[in-house]
């Protein structure tokens, strides 16, 4: 089960924050692991943020949704710019 804020004060990163979240699921992630140590809700976070990257490409080409770049990709969608390299990575073998 998952909770989202859809009265979030940003609506534009919506998208990005359902996919996130999408991505614990399927990362098999619990509110539990968090009790363990930061490493592993940084490593968890990450993974999420990159699985929600892949459903997000997913989405566009299921959508024939292009962008010109990557940067168009990431600002559309607000994706942290920390996460450029895998967007132009992934971007650039599809």
């Amino acid at each position: 089960m998952m909770f989202i804020n859809t009265n979030w004060y940003k609506q534009e990163e919506l998208p990005m924050m359902v996919a996130h979240e999408i991505g614990h699921m399927l990362n098999g992630d619990t509110c539990y692991m968090y009790d363990h140590s930061n490493t592993g809700k940084i490593s968890s976070e990450g993974a999420a943020n990159r699985v929600a990257i892949d459903l997000l490409l997913q989405y566009c080409r299921d959508n024939d949704i292009q962008f010109n770049n990557y940067i168009m990709f990431l600002q559309q969608f607000c994706i942290p710019l920390r996460y450029e390299y895998i967007v132009k990575k992934k971007m650039v073998m599809n």
